[in-house]
């Protein structure tokens, strides 16, 4: 365990008001990955039904490969959770069995909520920088919540960021350069040649 890890922690729970558990314990659910599956199969559906099967591949395939990576990691590094000793998880909440690095939820709601808010087709381009902003945020704070509900180390939930920020970058970059591989209009004089 790493000591900046527990100082941290320990200061996030010095912060801890019985007032604002049920809002954390909501917030928390929003990077569920039963959740995170259900807005992204929506998600896909919808950028289907736009003509949009680079942006809903890519969004699909983004989800698989973060949840994988986290997945993966939890099996190979085998860290345990703070509360398995360290910290006092809050009455009534959700306490998880798996293992601790990376956080999913962070990972996860890195990868999906700043991706979607990028792929959203209705959008104009200030309105997808708020957007994504906004999606940001939203990790951002998911991730918070995995501290304040004691179920993750500070550096769990950054690496988590890191992940699903990763694959959210790849898979807009990916679909960027897609969007962009247009094929030259031709002169209506230009006659075909043989």
């Amino acid at each position: 365990m790493n000591p900046a890890d527990l100082s941290i922690l320990q200061a996030i729970h010095q912060l801890r008001t019985e007032i604002f558990h049920p809002a954390v314990n909501l917030l928390t659910r929003l990077g569920d990955k039963e959740w995170i599956a259900l807005l992204t199969v929506l998600a896909a559906m919808g950028l289907l039904w736009c003509k949009r099967r680079t942006s809903a591949m890519a969004l699909v395939v983004c989800m698989l490969l973060a949840m994988g990576n986290a997945e993966g990691i939890k099996r190979l590094v085998e860290r345990e959770r703070p509360i398995n000793g360290h910290v006092e998880p809050i009455p009534g909440a959700h306490t998880p069995t798996s293992k601790s690095f990376p956080s999913g939820h962070a990972t996860l709601s890195m990868a999906f909520y700043p991706m979607i808010a990028l792929l959203w087709p209705w959008a104009s381009k200030r309105m997808r920088t708020i957007q994504v902003a906004l999606g940001v945020l939203l990790a951002l704070f998911i991730g918070f919540t995995r501290l304040y509900l004691g179920v993750h180390w500070p550096s769990d939930v950054l690496a988590g960021w890191a992940i699903g920020g990763f694959w959210a970058l790849a898979a807009s970059t990916f679909v960027r350069c897609q969007s962009q591989q247009v094929e030259p209009l031709k002169s209506p004089t230009e006659s075909p040649r043989h």
